[in-house]
């Protein structure tokens, strides 16, 4: 369940989240970045890692779930500013139904048997760095 308190920062190249009374919680905590509005990715990262240690939050950043491939294409920055990256599945479009009914189970039974599902980059900063 997501606090009432998480607070969103817009930038030029993104959406910041955080949420001072859980800043262990990286889904309150994070950085989307869109790749479509990013001109220099290492003044992006440099501005994310910044922000979040001003916070005394560890650097967590989401890619966008529609730029599929995107922390692939811009690894070796991530990794040369300290981070760690992985791709997670992540189905596009999430329902809550109610009754604790759920859009796989409602597909399942109307006859569909796929789901699209994209690769969602998720990178979080090593606790060891010091920039």
């Amino acid at each position: 369940m997501f606090s009432k308190n998480i607070t969103s920062y817009e930038t030029n190249y993104g959406l910041l989240f955080y949420n001072d009374d859980n800043k262990d919680s990286f889904d309150l905590n994070h950085a989307i970045i869109y790749k479509n509005k990013i001109n220099n990715i290492e003044i992006v990262l440099i501005d994310i890692i910044n922000f979040y240690k001003l916070k005394n939050i560890r650097p967590c950043i989401y890619q966008s779930i529609n730029e599929e491939g995107y922390f692939d294409e811009i690894k070796n920055e991530i990794l040369k500013y300290g981070f760690d990256y992985w791709n997670e599945r992540k189905v596009k479009i999430c329902y809550l139904w109610p009754d604790g009914e759920t859009a796989e189970k409602i597909h399942h039974e109307a006859g569909f048997r796929t789901i699209k599902v994209r690769r969602a980059g998720r990178a979080i900063y090593k606790e060891n760095n010091n920039i």
